[in-house]
């Protein structure tokens, strides 16, 4: 791998899994960098539900594979979220080698979708016009088995969608001349990114430290100051290369612990002390755009 001293980059060789890994990266301000390592990759099948943490992580147009491929929107259309039924904290999810969806949750067991439960492709492939956030799209119904699941799991009526052949989602907002620009289900953009020094700093400012699943990262890093991560203007590791599009908005979804679906105040109490924008905003992680296809790990 070569250096590109006209832009600055700093190379660092890690050994996850026993691969080399390598992350470079270039700097808004132009300084060397320190070593830096991918230390953990993360993917959530079901939007707000529990995800995965994998040794690898191929990445396809709409980011990282299998990585909010489904979600689960009430009888408007709506997405429903944490923030509005923390149940879904609760369900695990996971996507099989085979594509088929994987979902349990204490009281409720365990559900298997695949495609063949609800007709697969073609114009006879039920749909649904779905919201996220500020978009609409058409998105494949996963049938009223799956939806009676999770309607019972969450003890609220929705149904299951996933991406399908229909489904076209550009980024919205800041999108980078020369990337992919599309995203799946996620919130607003295909990847979130945060290093370890960061929540450790976070969590030097609380009376409970907090784990990392809180703020729901693909990309976990480690070996740079806290919050290095707000200055990088691209990211590249192994044989894909991310922009750092902006820092990630944070809301009070990250008040809700992940393994007993409780709220509290914290860490957006914290947060406010020191991570607050000037136009009141909770800043924590930092939002990337890929640029091809390839894998990372």
């Amino acid at each position: 791998m070569t250096i590109d001293h006209q832009n600055l980059l700093a190379i660092a060789t890690a050994l996850i899994a026993g691969t080399a890994t390598y992350f470079a990266w270039r700097k808004r301000s132009g300084a060397s960098q320190p070593r830096v390592v991918v230390s953990s990759l993360h993917t959530y099948a079901v939007k707000f539900c529990g995800g995965v943490e994998r040794a690898q992580v191929a990445i396809d147009d709409l980011g990282a594979h299998n990585d909010r491929r489904f979600m689960l929107a009430d009888p408007q259309g709506n997405f429903v979220t944490q923030r509005q039924n923390s149940q879904l904290a609760l369900i695990a999810s996971r996507i099989d080698a085979d594509g088929a969806l994987r979902v349990s949750k204490d009281g409720c067991g365990e559900f298997v979708w695949r495609s063949d439960k609800a007709q697969a492709g073609g114009t006879g492939t039920p749909t649904m016009r779905v919201r996220i956030w500020g978009t609409h799209v058409t998105a494949d119904d996963c049938g009223d088995e799956a939806a009676n699941w999770f309607s019972k799991a969450i003890d609220q009526e929705c149904r299951l969608v996933r991406v399908g052949s229909q489904f076209d989602r550009p980024v919205e907002k800041f999108p980078v001349k020369g990337a992919i620009n599309q995203v799946s289900m996620a919130d607003g953009y295909p990847f979130l990114l945060i290093s370890k020094e960061s929540l450790d700093m976070l969590n030097s400012k609380m009376e409970s430290p907090l784990p990392m699943n809180r703020f729901r990262p693909n990309i976990v890093v480690e070996g740079c100051p806290a919050f290095d991560e707000d200055s990088w203007l691209t990211v590249k590791i192994g044989n894909v290369t991310f922009d750092n599009v902006k820092p990630c908005q944070r809301c009070k979804m990250v008040t809700i612990n992940q393994d007993t679906s409780e709220m509290g105040q914290e860490p957006m109490k914290t947060l406010r002390t020191f991570r607050d924008s000037t136009d009141n905003k909770i800043l924590f992680g930092v939002n990337l755009i890929h640029h091809a296809k390839g894998e990372i790990r």
